[in-house]
């Protein structure tokens, strides 16, 4: 999946790992927001962390994924290319882009939900 096939819809990347407390906190409040904004052409991309202490599988992201009921992609990034071009160091980290392809907030951190808001009514 490319970024640049999302153009001209709100986008977020959300960069997490089945195994990191703090990501599965934030995944009902994104569920919820999803959910929520669901005419709004809202995508999000889950980017699943890889490195550190974090050393999930993919089925454990799946199963984390289907357990939760996500509908979003869950993407895997095996080389940490992806990691590396947003400057990953740990998850959870979340990236809000705007229809014009701009990052237009970040968070660091699991959100409360009106600051989840705050950030997708900058990209909405």
């Amino acid at each position: 999946m490319s970024l640049a096939a999302l153009r001209g819809r709100p986008v977020v990347i959300n960069f997490w790992a089945p195994s990191c407390v703090p990501c599965r906190e934030e995944f009902p409040l994104l569920k919820s927001a999803l959910a929520a904004h669901a005419g709004s052409g809202l995508a999000v991309l889950g980017v699943i962390f890889h490195g550190g202490s974090f050393l999930d599988s993919p089925d454990d992201a799946a199963r984390f994924m289907a357990e939760q009921g996500a509908t979003w992609a869950a993407l895997l990034d095996p080389d940490q290319a992806a990691q590396r071009a947003y400057g990953v160091q740990a998850p959870p980290l979340t990236f809000f882009v705007g229809r014009d392809g701009v990052v237009r907030a970040v968070q660091f951190g699991p959100p409360t939900a009106e600051l989840l808001e705050r950030h997708l009514a900058k990209i909405l």
